[in-house]
């Protein structure tokens, strides 16, 4: 009896992996059939965004409880993370208000550590500073404890200018909150989080941080 007490006390029942999981790279790896799906989910996003002017359609995964679409989710994030581009979760179980919660799901999958140590709006706004051949400029910005981040929207916002003048008038504000995500002060960042989901929760230090609006509706937001 007493042996399969102990057995049963090494059972493991906590085999379905959690959403959180997803962006957990130690999770135990797994070959079965997910892998070819997850390479032919990948190969296709590669190949539908080489040109930004297309809009790929999106793909449908369906299963059963306990089949591995977790699992599949965890491995497509690291695969696009491998491939240069960038991964955001939707958690919209039990919701009431869709954009809002699909705001906030963007924000925290922003706000996910990769392996280099950055989170994920580090390295999208380090993507933007390449482009815009203003890397050097930012990462020092960065880096420099006395510098505000403000100073290094200016840097993007002008890249954005030279390049796109109407979307750098309409999307300025997204840089100036992601960037002020990395602010040393804690009140700031509050600011900067609360905009881009959609809560403008002090108009007074808003206009101080430089934001040219309010936040716009969730629905834009996101867009």
């Amino acid at each position: 009896m007493s042996t399969a007490i102990e057995a049963f006390k090494k059972v493991d029942f906590s085999w379905v992996r959690s959403l959180e999981s997803v962006w957990n790279d130690n999770t135990v790896h797994v070959s079965g059939a997910n892998d070819e799906a997850a390479i032919s989910i990948i190969e296709s996003f590669i190949e539908e965004t080489k040109d930004p002017a297309r809009k790929p359609p999106g793909q449908i995964v369906i299963g059963e409880a306990g089949v591995g679409k977790t699992h599949l989710i965890a491995d497509l994030r690291r695969r696009t993370w491998e491939a240069g581009g960038w991964f955001v979760m939707l958690d919209v179980l039990g919701i009431t208000d869709f954009w809002r919660s699909a705001a906030l799901s963007f924000i925290t999958s922003l706000l996910q550590i990769m392996p280099d140590g950055r989170q994920q709006y580090e390295a999208i706004l380090a993507g933007v500073a390449r482009r815009f051949k203003v890397e050097q400029q930012v990462q020092k910005a960065f880096s420099m404890p006395e510098i505000e981040p403000r100073q290094v929207v200016d840097l993007l916002v002008k890249g954005l200018m030279n390049t796109d003048m109407h979307n750098a008038m309409k999307h300025q504000d997204v840089f100036r909150a992601l960037a002020l995500l990395k602010s040393h002060d804690l009140g700031t960042v509050g600011i900067a989080h609360s905009w881009l989901q959609g809560y403008d929760a002090d108009e007074s230090a808003r206009h101080q941080l430089g934001f040219v609006a309010p936040p716009p509706s969730p629905v834009e937001l996101v867009a």
